[in-house]
C-alpha cells in the first residue's frame, strides 16, 4: 500500500469515469449466513453495517452506486478499514490491484460486459474479505451477484458451509466468467471477419480496428487481476484457507485463458490488416505494372507518330507508301512489344 496522505473524513468524494450526476444512488444489503442459517436484509442504513456480534455468523454488505462517499467511508471504519483503502474504492479509474493486511485483502477489478453495440461497459468493483466479512462494492445499481445470493440461500451449497474467504472468491470468479463470456462473443465477431476477409471494405475494416481496441481493454484488465490473484495464492498471512486455493488456482486458469484469447485474437486481427495492406499493395502494384507497360508501348509509337508528323520539306520516305508503310511499323512495334512483354509474363 502506497504511503499517501489519508484523506480527512469529510473529503471522500467519488471521482472516475462516470459524472457523478449520472451514477446510481447508494443502496446497500447485508447478508448474515453460516451453515445452519441465512438472513438477508435489503436496503439498510449505514448504521447497521458493523462487524457481527456472534462468531459464527460471517457477514457480506454490498454497496451498489458511490454517489455517496461519505456511507462509504463510514462502513470502512466501522470495519476497521484503512482510510487509503476507502480512497481507492471511490476512485474508480484504477486498474485491478490487491492490498494484502494480516487479517484481510482489499481487490479492485472492474466487471465487463458487451452492450447490443458490441462496446465493452465497464464499472469497478471492490472486495474486502476480512476473517468474518466480506464487503464489496459496485459503481452502479445492475445485480451482478444474483447467482451468489441464490447459492446462498442454499444450506447444502458449498458457499454456505465455507469461511469468508470462499465468498470473496466466488464473487471474484462471477465477474472472471463474465471476461470469458466477452471473450466468446468477441471471438465469434473475429471470426465472422475472417470468413469475410476476402471482401474487406471500410465498415469491416473500422470493425478490425475496434475489435482490436477491445482486446487491448481485457488484456488491460486481466494480466493486472492474474498477479494479483498469484500474489493472494502465494499470500502466506492465513486471509486465504488452505482448502480455497484450489478454487484460486483454477480462477488463475481461467484468467490465463481469458487473456490468452485476447492476445492471440489481437494478432489475429493484426495479422487480417496487415494482409489486407498487403493486398491493396499487390493491387497497386499490378495498376502501376499495367499503366507501365501501356506507356511503354506507346512511347516508340508516340515517336514514329510525332517524327513524320512534323511539318518540313524534304521529309524522308516522301512517296506514296510512306504514310501505310508508317502505319505498318507502328503496328509491328506495338505488337512486338506485346508479345516481348508477354514472354517475360509482365503482362
Amino acid at each position: 500500500m502506497s504511503n499517501k496522505r489519508e484523506t480527512p473524513t469529510d473529503s471522500f468524494m467519488p471521482s472516475g469515469e462516470f459524472d457523478t450526476r449520472t451514477r446510481d444512488a447508494a443502496i446497500i444489503t447485508m447478508i448474515d449466513f453460516c451453515a445452519t442459517e441465512m438472513k438477508a436484509h435489503d436496503r439498510i442504513s449505514v448504521g447497521d453495517c458493523v462487524k457481527p456480534t456472534d462468531p459464527t455468523l460471517i457477514r457480506w454488505v454490498h454497496l451498489t452506486g458511490l454517489q455517496d462517499g461519505q456511507s462509504v467511508e463510514q462502513i470502512g471504519r466501522q470495519f476497521g478499514i484503512h482510510g487509503l483503502l476507502v480512497e481507492d474504492i471511490l476512485n474508480t479509474t484504477h486498474r485491478p490491484k490487491l492490498d494484502t493486511e494480516s487479517d484481510q485483502f482489499c481487490l479492485i477489478l472492474r466487471d465487463l460486459r458487451l452492450n447490443s453495440l458490441s462496446q465493452i461497459e465497464s464499472e469497478q468493483v471492490s472486495i474486502i474479505v476480512g476473517s468474518d466479512f466480506i464487503l464489496s462494492f459496485q459503481e452502479s445499481n445492475k445485480d451482478i451477484f444474483g447467482q451468489i445470493r441464490a447459492r446462498l440461500s442454499n444450506p447444502k451449497s458449498r458457499i454456505r458451509n465455507s469461511k469468508s474467504d470462499f465468498l470473496g472468491y466466488s464473487l471474484i470468479d462471477v465477474l472472471v466468467d463474465r471476461y470469458l463470456i466477452v471473450m466468446d462473443e468477441l471471438a465469434d465477431q473475429v471470426q465472422a471477419l475472417e470468413d469475410t476477409l476476402e471482401s474487406l471494405d471500410k465498415m469491416r475494416l473500422n470493425a478490425i480496428y475496434k475489435l482490436r481496441h477491445l482486446m487491448g481493454i481485457i488484456q488491460r484488465n486481466v494480466r493486472p487481476l492474474q498477479e494479483a490473484v498469484a500474489r493472494l495464492i502465494r499470500d502466506e498471512s492465513g486471509v486465504v484457507a488452505e482448502t480455497s486455493l484450489p478454487y484460486l488456482r483454477d480462477l488463475y486458469d481461467h484468467l490465463l485463458h481469458a487473456g490468452g484469447m485476447a492476445e492471440t485474437y489481437k494478432e489475429t486481427l493484426s495479422l487480417m490488416l496487415e494482409v489486407h495492406l498487403l493486398r491493396i499493395d499487390t493491387k497497386t502494384n499490378e495498376t502501376v505494372k499495367v499503366l507501365t507497360v501501356v506507356s511503354t508501348i506507346l512511347l516508340p509509337l508516340t515517336f514514329i507518330a510525332s517524327f513524320f508528323g512534323m511539318n518540313f520539306q524534304n521529309m524522308p520516305f516522301d512517296s506514296e507508301y510512306g504514310y501505310p508503310l508508317v502505319v505498318l511499323a507502328t503496328a509491328l512495334i506495338g505488337i512486338a512489344l506485346l508479345l516481348y512483354f508477354h514472354q517475360k509474363h509482365w503482362i
